[in-house]
């Protein structure tokens, strides 16, 4: 494994935000284990947004009718791209 270290400042997520309907768990543990899992990432990650601008980048996961969206934004706040996954193939699960 490679140290964190070893990765360019640009290839790296400086925050990880969960909008309302994430951000809420159905218990205190869920809440807990999230901001857990959330911390572990922002101290151990390598991201990059292929084909955009080299970070650092800030990421925003929210839920709309299509989907999960990830809103992936430049260290400024500056949006860098959206990019949407859909939650259909998992509801069987």
């Amino acid at each position: 494994m490679t140290d964190a270290g070893d990765w360019a400042d640009t290839e790296r997520l400086l925050a990880i935000e969960l909008d309302d309907h994430l951000a809420r768990g159905p218990t205190p543990e869920v809440a807990h284990e999230r901001q857990v899992a959330i911390y572990d990432l922002l101290h151990e990650n390598r991201f990059s947004a292929i084909g955009h601008e080299p970070g650092p980048y800030r990421l925003c996961l929210s839920l709309d009718p299509k989907g999960l969206a990830f809103d992936i934004r430049k260290e400024n706040d500056r949006p860098a791209v959206i990019v949407g996954l859909s939650l259909t193939p998992l509801r069987r699960i």
